[in-house]
């Protein structure tokens, strides 16, 4: 992935998370952890309430989990 595309995706993951607080932020615990080798960012994970964030996107649950079983096979 080039620097360019981290930043656009970041940047689109920052849009739908602001808009997932704005509508839910007193019901929902949302949480990033970042681990850390050097004093530089190693990783990092996301963790949100999948079926709040799909319901306020208007993405079908049901798809997003069939998508994630058929990547998880794939593995």
């Amino acid at each position: 992935m080039s620097e360019g595309t981290a930043d656009m995706d970041v940047t689109r993951m920052r849009s739908l998370f602001e808009a997932h607080r704005a509508a839910e932020a007193a019901r929902d615990i949302d949480g990033i952890l970042r681990t850390f080798r050097d004093g530089l960012t190693a990783g990092e994970s996301v963790c949100f309430d999948l079926a709040t964030l799909c319901e306020q996107a208007g993405i079908p649950l049901d798809a997003v989990r069939a998508a994630a079983a058929r990547r998880r096979a794939a593995r």
